[in-house]
Parts: C-alpha cells; sequence; structure tokens
C-alpha cells in the first residue's frame, strides 16, 4: 500500500477527509505505542518526537498508519498470504470521536474494489480503542 497510489478516506458524525493516509511502516510491530513511536522514524514529517498519540500530543488533524504484526519475507506494500497487518487511526486533538458517534474508514487502492468498514463508537474509557 504505497501512499502515492492509495488512500485512506474517514467519515464520522463531525468530520471528513479524503486522505489520512501516512505510509506502512518498515519492521514488525507488536503493539500500538511501540507502531506509533517508530512512525516518528519512518514519518517524521507527521509524527515529531512530540506528536505520539499514545504517550504524548495528537497530530493536528487525524492520520493513519500500517503496520504488519507478522510479516514473511520484506515489508512491501502488499499484504501476503500469512501476514497480519493493522490500520491505526490517530485522530486529532479536536477531532476525536464520542460514544455512540458512527466511524467509516474506507481503503482504496489502484486495483480492485475498495475496502469499507464501519463502526459505532461505544463507550469511550480507555486511551485506546480497538474497534475489530
Amino acid at each position: 500500500m504505497a501512499n502515492t497510489t492509495a488512500s485512506i478516506k474517514y467519515l464520522s458524525n463531525s468530520v471528513q477527509y479524503d486522505n489520512i493516509y501516512v505510509g506502512t511502516l518498515g519492521v514488525t510491530r507488536s503493539d500500538l505505542t511501540s507502531a506509533f513511536t517508530r512512525a516518528q522514524v519512518d514519518h517524521p514529517s507527521t509524527f515529531s518526537t512530540a506528536i505520539h498519540p499514545i504517550t504524548k500530543a495528537a497530530p493536528s488533524t487525524t492520520k493513519a498508519i500500517v503496520y504488519w504484526t507478522v510479516s514473511i519475507g520484506t515489508y512491501n506494500a502488499i499484504l501476503d498470504q500469512g501476514e497480519h497487518a493493522v490500520l491505526a487511526i490517530a485522530h486529532g486533538a479536536s477531532e476525536r470521536p464520542t460514544s455512540l458517534d458512527k466511524v467509516r474508514v474506507e481503503v482504496v487502492v489502484p486495483t480492485g474494489a475498495p475496502l469499507t468498514v464501519e463502526r459505532n463508537v461505544p463507550s469511550i474509557t480507555t486511551s485506546v480503542v480497538d474497534l475489530g
């Protein structure tokens, strides 16, 4: 999923973006905190040392990264059989969804059909919400 050819659209009750996709990480990560820490290295123009949505400040606008939890072979733009990838969204400080909001994420690639995931946000009691 090269960020020059793919895009991730994001829609919620309060905000809409045509492309929040920053890119993929060049290494495997097992958790969200270490993934955004690595994003500071791989994508420093978006996630600087001061911008870390888990441990520090949120980005000014909503952004998304893709990272692998299981990788077979190379870290390229293709999700191969047996690999597991996670789409992580860092909401802008003033753009975070609230309980019962409906969020929709659409992954658009140059060939094939787009993948759309729509979820209702549950009551938020932690800083990280896994919408499955």
